[in-house]
């Protein structure tokens, strides 16, 4: 069984539909009253119950402050949540025989050039980045199974908070959106995140894997991608990743080469052009009823 750690999130939110529409036994943790185990990760006193007496032989960890502007502001109170938590977190999974699935992110690399591939060596430019390679180079450090996700631009293919997706078509309805010309995003189905976590447990995988499609875009192009399959008009604006303020410099170009983890798993992550204009639709119809 699966063990879903932050499962009111849309990364787990999607983990936990997929692995129930599968037939596959799955078990949510969360701080909130819905989860089937309570977890609050903010607490010194971590308790996990008997993990294994419930069937759990994985536990995926899609928890953390994920705020980039926020981690850089706040660097002693995220890195004890995002990375001293997480090490606590995992101690106790794996001192109960549980294999951790950790949800990293394309921000472990500088994003310089993209195409970054599983083994090339983390340089983060961000807080946040250096709080997920603590956590991936803890997980590498303790001789034991494990799986590292990197991902990037998550969406639903329903509406949820968090999607890339329906985040930005909001924002548009609410007037218009800076998006800059020289920013690469790859656009990731979280299904797709469930189908690889399916696979690394029937095949006994380990290790890091990059969930990422082979389609990438220029940030304005796919945010226009997306205005004109909604029908709206003269929303966005076209800038420089440099013009817009952020506490930290974002990198430009942080895509992911995910063939070898496509490889691996035999998972070929969807591509949104495919399903675009269905994802538009449904998430465009809430807002009209």
């Amino acid at each position: 069984m699966l063990l879903v750690v932050g499962s009111s999130g849309l990364v787990g939110q999607s983990i936990v539909r997929c692995f129930r529409e599968g037939g596959r036994p799955v078990c949510t943790a969360s701080h909130g009253v819905d989860a089937d185990l309570h977890l609050d990760l903010s607490s010194p006193d971590l308790e996990l119950g008997d993990l294994r007496s419930r069937g759990i032989r994985y536990a995926i960890i899609c928890s953390g402050i994920s705020n980039v502007d926020r981690c850089a502001r706040e660097q002693a109170l995220t890195w004890e949540f995002n990375v001293e938590r997480m090490m606590a977190l995992i101690a106790g999974l794996q001192g109960q025989g549980v294999i951790p699935i950790f949800c990293s992110s394309d921000l472990v690399f500088a994003g310089d050039r993209g195409g970054y591939r599983e083994t090339d060596r983390p340089t983060p430019a961000t807080e946040y980045g250096r709080q997920k390679k603590a956590i991936e180079e803890f997980l590498a450090s303790r001789g034991k199974p494990y799986g590292v996700l990197r991902m990037s631009k998550i969406y639903s293919a329903v509406p949820v908070k968090g999607s890339v997706v329906h985040e930005t078509l909001t924002a548009l309805r609410s007037g218009t959106v800076r998006a800059a010309t020289d920013q690469v995003i790859v656009p990731t189905l979280a299904d797709d995140l469930a189908r690889t976590v399916m696979a690394i447990m029937d095949r006994g995988l380990s290790g890091v894997f990059h969930v990422s499609p082979h389609e990438r875009y220029f940030r304005y192009d796919f945010v226009r991608r997306l205005a004109d399959a909604a029908g709206i008009k003269d929303q966005v604006e076209a800038c420089s990743l440099d013009d817009i303020a952020f506490l930290e410099p974002r990198p430009k170009n942080l895509w992911l080469n995910g063939d070898e983890t496509a490889a691996r798993t035999g998972v070929q992550p969807v591509e949104i052009a495919s399903m675009l204009n269905a994802v538009v639709a449904r998430a465009t119809a809430p807002a009209a009823a």
